[in-house]
């Protein structure tokens, strides 16, 4: 087995290449490291449900496509996480009274404590975000929302070819 340096990816002439490794990395490190956060602000729910417990606290109630739309996630993510917070006793569900087949979701009172938790954390994990941003010197926030907006706008297969005949030549 051929043994790799540790800094392999960092020196790596393709090391633009594995942007989606790179940003999967700091995804999961900024996971990680707010879970631990979390448990300190007596959060109970998963991390990756944040986002959908904070909208529907701001939304007070709402369909699943109305929180998916919301957030720009599919309706299978959407799905899967009300289910969890669901689960977790902290929304529920009631026929919507204008649309029999839909439902309205709407956080219970636990998950109206637990959403102002979260506010408070997420207060906090601004500030300290900032502050990162300050010592890098950008708003690395905001770079990932251009770089997302121009990969919606002309995705990456279309970028190739604008480069495989010069590697080809």
């Amino acid at each position: 087995m051929i043994e790799l340096p540790s800094l392999f990816l960092e020196s790596n002439i393709y090391k633009a290449a594995y942007l989606g490794k790179h940003a999967g990395d700091l995804s999961q490190l900024c996971h990680n490291q707010a879970a631990m956060r979390y448990q300190e602000f007596g959060i109970i729910i998963p991390v990756y449900t944040s986002s959908t417990l904070h909208c529907l606290k701001l939304m007070q109630t709402a369909s699943l496509a109305d929180i998916a739309g919301a957030l720009n996630a599919t309706h299978q993510v959407t799905s899967q996480r009300v289910k969890k917070l669901i689960d977790l006793g902290l929304v529920d569900r009631r026929s919507d009274p204008n649309d029999a087949r839909r439902y309205e979701l709407f956080l219970t009172q636990t998950g109206k404590t637990q959403a102002n938790r979260l506010e408070n954390c997420m207060e906090a994990a601004s500030q300290a975000y900032v502050d990162l941003f300050d010592e890098l010197g950008f708003d690395l926030s905001e770079l990932i929302r251009k770089t997302t907006d121009a990969l919606r706008r002309k995705p990456l297969g279309e970028r190739f070819p604008e480069h495989v005949s010069k590697i080809a030549s």
